[in-house]
């Protein structure tokens, strides 16, 4: 069968859901199949043919993006390929160009070809999916009371960063009398604030780590001696003490650490044994509060 003219082509492409259009080397539609409604098209005889998209676009952001591809395909012959997002009415669509050139017998380009297609179900099922995944791993990795690291994770990420630094081993002292005074909400309120002291009195290179119950741990990548680390460590008990709980009604915490300098063949449960030796040491020779350096 023969077409006799581009109307009937065009009619045939319009039953196509994507929208084909096509421009001319001055970036101006000659035709598009389909009218989206991103476009300031005005009454029923509105045509696109002649206009750029700076024209017709209400997103100007976009339609300078569009103008930008375009002049970029003319000059270089290159195809283009991208991703918007539109908004219209409170309605978000994210659309799929796909751009090409069309050249003459003689290589010479004479235009551009494109394609728009509407990709909005499966970005935002992508994007829902992305979001599923985050949160799975931070809840795979990170404790979900405090949003430190787990022990598992926590000793990846040790063993990743590699292994020579201050490992600090510590509990809350009396933490059961918290628990059974205040209640255990307290007790988990008292938790986080302990746990988001770390974060702030810490390097972010440094590994945070809920053990389990009221026993944390930090690793100071690094940190290789008791005069370095003492002044790290007087700032980070400092810190607790500034802490101000209502529900402890005026009852103030302490706790217990041991503090064990590994080297690069130690392994987790070797820094665990060595610097719970210490904090043992602390608690039954000095009651406490405060910290111990493993002999």
């Amino acid at each position: 069968m023969i077409f006799e003219n581009a109307d009937t082509i065009e009619r045939i492409l319009s039953e196509i859901p994507s929208c084909i259009f096509f421009k001319d080397t001055e970036c101006k539609y000659v035709f598009a199949t389909h009218y989206w409604k991103h476009l300031n098209a005005g009454d029923e005889n509105w045509t696109i043919a002649g206009k750029t998209d700076i024209d017709i676009r209400k997103d100007k952001d976009n339609a300078r993006k569009a103008m930008e591809a375009d002049k970029e395909i003319l000059r270089t012959g290159k195809s283009q390929d991208y991703v918007i997002r539109e908004e219209t009415d409170g309605v978000v669509e994210y659309l799929q160009i796909i751009k090409r050139p069309v050249k003459d017998d003689n290589g010479n380009i004479i235009g551009i070809v494109g394609l728009i297609n509407d990709i909005t179900k499966q970005t935002l099922l992508e994007q829902q999916l992305n979001s599923y995944m985050k949160a799975l791993k931070e809840e795979s990795s990170t404790d979900p009371l405090t949003k430190i690291f787990n022990r598992r994770n926590g000793e990846m990420c040790i063993n990743s960063r590699g292994r020579e630094g201050a490992f600090c081993l510590f509990d809350i002292d009396k933490f059961k009398y918290i628990n059974d005074t205040f209640g255990h909400s307290v007790g988990d309120e008292v938790l986080q604030a302990v746990a988001n002291t770390m974060k702030s009195s810490f390097r972010d290179t440094d590994v945070c780590i809920r053990l389990g119950g009221d026993e944390f741990a930090i690793f100071a990548l690094g940190l290789d001696s008791s005069a370095k680390a003492s002044l790290v460590l007087d700032r980070f008990f400092n810190n607790l003490a500034d802490l101000q709980i209502d529900s402890l009604k005026g009852y103030h915490f302490t706790i217990s650490m041991g503090v064990y300098f590994s080297v690069p063949s130690d392994k987790f449960e070797d820094m665990y044994k060595r610097s719970d030796e210490a904090m043992y040491v602390r608690k039954r020779e000095r009651g406490g509060n405060g910290f111990d350096f493993v002999n």
